[in-house]
């Protein structure tokens, strides 16, 4: 096993055009924002990936508006391990990971895209495995994988039950499509096929999340895309032999963090209603979906008058509590419901636009 291709360190200060002659190999992304204390040892798994010759990839770092060295950090620590892999540091000023990722596929030379976050340490053979799962599932547009942690504190008693909130753990009983299952994967190590994403951004997709967008803990842009993807007929795979490592320093660990962190996900609940309902096949009448940010409102205080213990927990959100973990994902939902309003309706429509066989009347 050997690193092929030749060796390419820019920080180009303008974007670079897609190019629409993507040869077969894969492109590694790295979103980042304020990465330095996390970007070394992420860049150091990717330095010892073993790729088989003939097979060409590269590394592309995507600095999101960051405030510290960042960028200077990347080139510097890719050129420390003298890799014969071509890498590139570019700027996407527009802040959230949703907007970083969408630079990186532009920039990006290949077809298949891995997006690895800036704490993800890639086992040595995920860029490779990931390769040979593209070629031996060619419905597949999206192959997950399966996280493993690297705590920097002791974990808590609650960690192991909420472990899928980091991104960690396998995400089905093996590996297969997951498409009519589960139906998604999470973004760490998400492998994506270009190809099917440029098909999607021809069919007009734009997400509707931000991803996470400077210390905001905002989520769910993975799910988006996988469900975007599936109505435009593509599949989404789970494998599990491609691993990776989830560093999680301590104070991710902290009961408020992982509150934080529920509520946020919970907060995207009308817009992967919106995909779900678009998935379903359903027609809903205009006037029904700009009423049902109400309606949903009104089942979640319902849901809270049948239980009021949740208030109690929410009043006092002991560690490891049910009741707190309840609470912040109706309060998340609450306030999905209310900053979304009327404008369900112009994402119901928006996703169902998406499907492959046209809106139906």
């Amino acid at each position: 096993m050997s690193h092929t291709a030749p060796t390419e360190h820019t920080a180009p200060t303008e974007h670079t055009a897609a190019t629409t002659n993507r040869p077969d190999g894969v492109s590694v992304v790295v979103c980042c924002y304020n990465s330095v204390d996390r970007l070394r040892p992420t860049l150091a798994h990717l330095a010892r990936q073993r790729v088989p010759d003939g097979v060409a990839w590269e590394v592309v770092v995507v600095d999101n508006a960051s405030t510290d060295e960042t960028a200077v950090t990347a080139a510097a620590s890719w050129h420390e391990h003298g890799v014969d892999v071509p890498f590139r540091v570019v700027a996407q000023p527009q802040p959230g990971l949703s907007a970083a990722r969408k630079m990186g596929l532009e920039v990006s030379a290949h077809d298949i895209v891995i997006f690895c976050d800036d704490d993800n340490w890639l086992a040595e053979d995920y860029v490779h495995r990931a390769y040979e799962s593209m070629l031996a599932n060619p419905s597949a547009a999206v192959i997950g994988g399966r996280g493993a942690p690297a705590l920097g504190g002791d974990a808590p008693t609650w960690f192991a039950r909420y472990a899928t909130y980091y991104a960690l753990g396998p995400q089905a009983e093996g590996s297969g499509d997951i498409t009519d299952g589960k139906g998604y994967v999470y973004g760490a190590g998400l492998v994506l096929r270009r190809s099917a994403w440029d098909e999607l951004c021809a069919h007009g997709f734009e997400s509707q999340l931000t991803g996470r967008k400077g210390a905001s803990l905002a989520s769910s842009e993975d799910r988006e895309l996988c469900y975007a993807l599936r109505l435009r007929g593509h599949r989404i795979r789970y494998e599990d032999g491609l691993q990776f490592v989830h560093e999680i320093p301590e104070r991710r660990l902290a009961w408020s963090y992982f509150l934080t962190m529920v509520e946020m996900a919970h907060r995207t609940t009308p817009v992967m209603e919106a995909y779900a309902l678009a998935l379903s096949g359903q027609t809903v009448a205009e006037a029904a979906t700009r009423r049902m940010w109400r309606t949903r409102c009104a089942d979640l205080a319902s849901k809270v008058a049948r239980k009021p213990t949740i208030l109690v927990a929410a009043a006092r959100p002991r560690a490891g509590s049910t009741g707190a973990v309840q609470w912040r994902r109706i309060a998340g939902a609450w306030r999905g419901w209310t900053a979304i309003g009327q404008r369900y309706a112009e994402v119901v429509a928006a996703a169902i636009a998406l499907r492959a066989d046209g809106p139906r009347t």
